[in-house]
């Protein structure tokens, strides 16, 4: 059989998501597709069934049909992904996070060599050992891999719609009425967030506290979000308004579009994506992390989040001293906010990231694999695949030792 993808003319891709939830990586996936669908090449999104099948309405929503794969494990993806690529002609792969990579490399990349791209997010072990481009968040974790790993790694830092996210583009009003969120004189904190257990909840847990203990300044906390952990942010909500006798805390669920919530906030709080969405709208932006970490963004820290992302561990600095500070003085919030603005402007706008994919995919499609390695590589990544899944060893390269920014 003939390799399916050999056509000049524009890129033919197939784009993978993890999950069909709302989450940060599939809504980045979806907004770099749809831009180059805008640039005149063609695109096929797929993703495995499942119950929340949030992302596919939103493809659809934007014109893509979502073709879907089979539950179940890599090895079972790789006939309907292999029955896609030659039915549609594809050149090139890109895949959101490491099953549906192996799935890619079993399948279209040793049978054709479609090159395949992938994208690995977050903290933890990246499963694959090889890819024709890795693709990764954060300027850290670029040089933690790049020494082992077998394939060009660049950085791709999790893109803004600028024109899309911004302060005259929605309604605020509307939203908080909708919401039953009266009291305009009371300064509003808003967190939009997927209510993950493992990476999300203790800091939206201590968002609530921190909320809470500022009391004196009226403050209303405005949780947007839905997911495994949302009743456990709704109960500490409700402990929370219990004991201030009044809806201090409001959790709205998830929300198709939760643009208007950033544009009703006072301070944003958040991490990754989120924090960058906040930052667009002109809000000042207080970044979570896990273990206790809470940055504010601001001239000081900025090279933090530069090289290690929107996103920590380990305590940084108080949650509660850093929404006092900004809540009592609307100078410097007006201030931060016009300086995230800024920083989203220079170096996370989503036509940015188009440009750099683009080179990316260009260069996996001039560097197609030999014969030997559309066999060798795939067997690489699936066995490293597995010891990952099952953390029998540390296959997520080191950690950088480079000294995080002081901020006092």
């Amino acid at each position: 059989m003939s390799d399916p993808s050999g056509e000049d003319g524009p890129l033919r891709v197939i784009v993978g998501l993890n999950r069909l939830w709302l989450a940060g990586a599939e809504l980045n996936a979806i907004d770099l597709a749809t831009k180059f669908r805008e640039r005149g090449h063609y695109l096929v999104i797929v993703g495995q069934e499942e119950d929340d099948r949030a992302m596919v309405e939103l493809a659809e929503h934007r014109g893509f049909t979502v073709r879907m794969l089979p539950r179940g494990r890599a090895s079972s993806l790789i006939r309907p992904l292999e029955s896609i690529v030659k039915e549609e002609r594809i050149q090139l792969i890109h895949m959101y996070y490491s099953k549906l990579t192996i799935a890619a490399l079993l399948g279209p990349y040793r049978r054709w060599g479609t090159p395949v791209v992938t994208t690995e997010y977050g903290p933890g072990p990246v499963k694959t050992s090889f890819c024709s481009h890795l693709i990764v968040g954060t300027e850290e974790c670029a040089e933690g891999m790049r020494p082992w790993f077998d394939a060009p790694v660049s950085v791709i830092e999790p893109p803004v719609d600028i024109d899309h996210d911004r302060l005259d583009a929605v309604d605020a009003d509307a939203f908080l009425s909708c919401h039953d969120i009266e009291d305009a004189d009371r300064p509003r904190v808003v967190v939009v967030s997927r209510l993950d257990p493992s990476v999300k909840l203790e800091g939206i847990l201590r968002t609530i506290d921190a909320c809470a203990a500022l009391e004196s300044l009226g403050v209303t906390l405005i949780i947007v979000g839905g997911g495994d952990a949302l009743s456990d942010v709704q109960r500490a909500a409700d402990r929370v308004n219990n004991r201030l006798r009044r809806r201090a805390v409001v959790v709205t669920g998830s929300l198709y579009d939760p643009r208007p919530a950033y544009a009703a906030a006072d301070i944003v709080v958040g991490m990754g994506g989120s924090a960058l969405r906040g930052m667009a709208f002109e809000k000042p932006v207080v970044i979570l992390g896990t273990n206790g970490f809470a940055l504010p963004l601001e001239p000081a820290t900025a090279e933090y989040f530069f090289w290690y992302g929107f996103y920590g561990q380990g305590p940084m600095y108080d949650l509660t001293t850093a929404l006092q500070r900004i809540l009592s003085d609307p100078a410097l919030g007006a201030t931060l906010g016009q300086f995230g603005r800024r920083t989203v402007e220079s170096r996370y706008s989503l036509d940015l990231a188009y440009r750099r994919l683009e080179r990316i995919y260009l260069a996996a499609l001039l560097d197609r694999p030999t014969s030997s390695d559309r066999w060798l590589n795939p067997s690489q990544s699936l066995a490293h695949y597995i010891l990952a899944h099952y953390n029998l060893q540390g296959l997520w390269g080191s950690r950088s030792t480079k000294t995080p920014i002081a901020y006092s």
